[in-house]
């Protein structure tokens, strides 16, 4: 099983190729610029559409990981534990 420390590791070395990629992409086509993708209708969004639809994605999937994070140490709302130190 994996430490926290090592997923964290993972988790921030994808963060960082992710921001690579996006500069990189930004930088050949601009926001609006086409994205390498098509949708089953065929139509091409912009840069900015396919990162608008990626963070609304992520922010979807924070919030599930929220509830199970409820799940297994019982606080809620948006405030750190008290002896949360980063």
């Amino acid at each position: 099983m994996d430490s926290p420390d090592d997923v964290y590791t993972v988790w921030r070395d994808a963060v960082e190729r992710s921001r690579e990629l996006v500069a990189d992409v930004i930088k050949e086509r601009g926001l609006d610029g086409p994205a390498s993708f098509t949708w089953p209708n065929g139509r091409t969004p912009s840069v900015r559409d396919m990162l608008l639809d990626m963070i609304e994605e992520y922010a979807r999937h924070t919030g599930h990981a929220d509830i199970l994070r409820e799940t297994v140490d019982g606080r809620v709302g948006e405030g750190a534990p008290e002896d949360f130190t980063f």
